[in-house]
């Protein structure tokens, strides 16, 4: 039987202080392959929090956190950094570019960090793969502060699905867009886990929750889950 990507077993997060704030309230979840799930809620409900855990930048304060069947918490920080190179793809809403260089460097990022050691043939070839996918080949070699907002979008798209990874994590990516370049942002997404990835994605946009298998609503760090 093949492994969940993701199966959380009573995980929390709180913030330490004076007065410590819990963000994420104990949650068991499990997500299979190739799922396709919307996380809304309310700003400060906690959804950034629990993309962070996923993405294995922020450790749980409780629980347990098992990615494609591996305890993340045994992980060391090395083997969590490996784990985000070739295993995991993000996508943010303010696209984490950068603008000096040119479309085809920002692609290529991912797989310059890789620990799988990529041949520079192989890297142009997944490069000029993931540009194509997204429609942005004739951008290659333009630099990003040429591009328009959703072209910048689609190159933080490729950039993370370049290393074809188990899962696409991707928070509020359409945010900063208008209603068509939403629309051809989410179709790319959707597209990238036609072809293999668990994608999870973070919008306050109903209409594009609607489009996703499974929807995650957050309240005050607790969570409920339904079907789309």
């Amino acid at each position: 039987m093949i492994d969940p990507v993701i199966a959380l077993d009573a995980v929390a997060f709180t913030y330490p202080g004076v007065v410590p704030v819990a963000a994420l309230h104990p949650l068991t979840l499990t997500i299979r392959p190739g799922e396709r799930v919307a996380v809304v809620g309310p700003s400060g409900s906690g959804k950034t929090t629990l993309l962070q855990i996923l993405g294995l930048l922020a450790r749980p304060t409780a629980g347990t956190y098992r990615l494609s069947g591996r305890d993340a918490g045994s992980m060391s920080e090395g083997q969590r950094c490996d784990a985000r190179g070739s295993e995991i793809g993000f996508v943010f809403q303010s696209f984490h570019l950068m603008s000096h260089r040119d479309v085809a460097a920002n692609v290529e990022l991912p797989l310059r960090y890789s620990p799988t050691a990529w041949s520079d043939e192989e890297r142009r070839e997944l490069v000029a793969e993931a540009l194509q996918r997204v429609g942005l080949s004739h951008r290659v070699r333009h630099r990003c502060n040429e591009l328009s907002g959703g072209e910048c979008q689609r190159v933080a798209i490729a950039r993370a699905m370049v290393s074809r990874p188990r899962l696409l994590l991707a928070d509020e990516p359409t945010g900063n867009l208008d209603t068509a370049n939403s629309e051809q942002v989410v179709d790319h997404l959707l597209a990238a886990s036609a072809e293999g990835s668990t994608l999870i994605v973070i919008t306050h946009d109903d209409e594009v929750a609607a489009r996703f298998d499974r929807r995650l609503t957050i309240r005050d760090g607790y969570v409920a889950d339904s079907a789309a």
